[in-house]
């Protein structure tokens, strides 16, 4: 067993926790080779227990004994929100709270074992919902090294900053990707389409939509080209800029 972690001072601020964004296919790779935990939103949940029994049995696997198992629920359940926090049982969990159930025992691991790493692999959910559930980790991991995965790196610019973008080597996309432009727009059909093939007739790769994109530009094209397109086509722009440029 673990020394007890220091209690907590209410008056005291955390330091920020150092936050990592893997651009991948998979985060396996990535977690096996730093050996990191990585949260699995596979794991079978069911059964009849409340969510408090079930994390306190996690606990106690963990090896905490009975009052340090309380101690961790009576401070993570507050964070997880409606329904979580009122405890209803595990298999009358819709997804989303399923989903958050695996972070809270990720973040009952990372107390236990002391761990200073954890890789958070994309939520099974739908977008913006996946955004939502890396937020929660971020508060659950506070004061821990954290990797937030995702398929593509717009999903990851609102949480992560342009430095701390990675692929699966851990090689920061900024080395390896050349220029990148964010762009947040607000339209549909014809105007959007049109756009889209203005890009792409600049040679702009674009990932991402019908909202959020990474824009990958050749040399010569920057955020005036791409402006200049979503004016010919009376398409609104939300949001444009650099990716390595500070929001």
């Amino acid at each position: 067993m673990p020394e007890a972690a220091p209690k907590h001072d209410a008056g005291a601020i955390a330091p920020p926790p150092r936050v990592v964004g893997l651009v991948a296919e998979s985060a396996r790779a990535y977690a096996e080779r730093r050996g990191a935990l990585a949260i699995d939103f596979d794991a079978p949940r069911g059964g009849t227990l409340t969510v408090r029994a079930w994390l306190e049995s996690v606990a106690a696997i963990e090896g905490c004994d009975q009052r340090e198992s309380r101690a961790l629920c009576d401070t993570i359940l507050p964070q997880l929100g409606q329904p979580l926090a009122s405890t209803p049982p595990v298999n009358a969990l819709p997804p989303g709270p399923r989903v958050a159930l695996a972070l809270a025992e990720g973040a009952i691991a990372t107390w236990a074992q002391r761990l200073p790493l954890v890789v958070v692999p994309a939520p099974p959910l739908p977008w913006p919902a996946r955004n939502e559930l890396r937020r929660l980790a971020l508060e659950l991991f506070a004061g821990v090294e954290v990797v937030l995965h995702a398929r593509e790196a717009w999903e990851l610019a609102p949480l992560v900053g342009p430095q701390a973008l990675v692929d699966e080597t851990g090689t920061p996309l900024h080395r390896r990707e050349g220029r990148a432009i964010m762009a947040r727009v607000y339209g549909a059909g014809a105007p959007y389409a049109a756009w889209l093939a203005a890009l792409a007739a600049l040679g702009v790769l674009v990932e991402g939509g019908p909202v959020a994109h990474l824009l990958r530009a050749p040399e010569g094209v920057g955020v005036r080209e791409v402006l200049a397109a979503a004016y010919d086509v009376e398409l609104d722009v939300l949001e444009i800029r650099e990716l390595l440029d500070a929001p």
